[in-house]
């Protein structure tokens, strides 16, 4: 499995409309990427967010990456999000 780690932040004020928005436009669109094995998004303060995105392999998640700029495109344009890679890697160990 390899995970990325993003950091997302819009202003406050746009929250609701762009969580709104990942719920109706982005949400289904992982669940049914074979590339993902699963996605959180975690609220670290107002309009900030540590999004961890696992997928099947590295190659998975490049291969992804052009799905990921078509998907976050009308959060940018429509809320101001902004979407930043913190970290990424292979995941070494996994307890359930």
């Amino acid at each position: 499995m390899y995970t990325k780690f993003y950091k997302i932040s819009c202003d406050p004020a746009n929250t609701d409309g762009l969580m709104a928005h990942y719920d109706a436009e982005v949400a289904d669109k992982i669940r049914q990427s074979p590339a993902h094995v699963g996605h959180q998004m975690v609220e670290t303060g107002a309009g900030n967010w540590l999004l961890i995105s696992n997928y099947v392999s590295k190659q998975a998640a490049e291969d992804f990456a052009p799905k990921v700029k078509e998907i976050v495109a009308p959060m940018v344009a429509n809320f101001g999000m902004e979407i930043s890679v913190l970290a990424e890697g292979e995941a070494v160990k996994q307890v359930s």
